[in-house]
């Protein structure tokens, strides 16, 4: 037996059947902190309720509505450095974006 550490095997890792999930819009997200290193994050849709007729008409359908419903299409987990991970990925990509198409910051 070697005294010399083991050689590392790198095995490249490949994203098969991505183009295959549906792309999703969400309008809605909240973020839950169920334990000491958990976070969950939610993404949903919500679509904006049908309210039709003259101004007094839908301020009176708006006033009986008791709440409108997001569409869940997502929950995911993260422990503390996934999350820290997730966030400075989506600051890399969000200044990419904006040097690519050359925009300066929120509007």
């Amino acid at each position: 037996m070697s005294d010399q550490e083991p050689e590392e095997i790198a095995v490249p890792i490949v994203w098969v059947g991505v183009d295959d999930l549906p792309v999703l819009a969400v309008n809605q997200m909240v973020i839950q902190h169920t334990a000491r290193d958990e976070f969950i994050l939610s993404f949903g849709a919500l679509t904006p309720p049908v309210v039709l007729g003259d101004e007094e008409q839908r301020r009176e359908q708006l006033k009986r509505m008791t709440f409108v419903s997001v569409k869940p299409v997502a929950r995911l987990g993260f422990n503390r450095n996934r999350m820290q991970e997730l966030i400075r990925i989506l600051q890399e990509n969000l200044a990419n974006h904006d040097q690519t198409f050359e925009l300066e910051g929120p509007e």
